[in-house]
């Protein structure tokens, strides 16, 4: 599970790409590959305050599954009511970044057990 922190007010927010957010993007845009890309390439405030608040739901979603800290969430309005578009910028990077790693797949791959760890000349 891709996740990311976005600092609001001084708190940190867990903030999740998820299946569950995949399929908020699907129910608005129709297509989630076209919605994401509308919204990670217009940067139009209200697309990514409305995507910022999916993921921090997921993110404190995911938190509480796995046991771990949770912020809590806010709402699209409480967000639009407290964060200044001085504040678009952080939030559009940190929906930016996670998102990416959401979708770049990442494989790790272990050595054998008894293989050899350098090729012989």
């Amino acid at each position: 599970m891709r996740t990311g922190t976005v600092n609001i007010h001084g708190k940190e927010y867990m903030i999740c790409f998820s299946t569950r957010v995949i399929v908020r993007i699907e129910e608005k845009y129709g297509d989630y590959t076209k919605g994401l890309e509308s919204i990670l390439s217009g940067g139009k405030a209200s697309d990514v305050f409305w995507l910022l608040a999916e993921m921090i739901e997921a993110g404190s979603r995911y938190a509480r599954m796995e046991g771990m800290a949770d912020a809590g969430t806010l709402t699209l309005d409480e967000l639009l009511d407290t964060m200044g578009l001085d504040d678009f910028q952080s939030a559009f990077a940190a929906v930016t970044q996670t998102t990416k790693d959401g979708l770049t797949p990442h494989v790790e791959v272990e050595p054998a057990k008894n293989a050899k760890t350098t090729p012989e000349k």
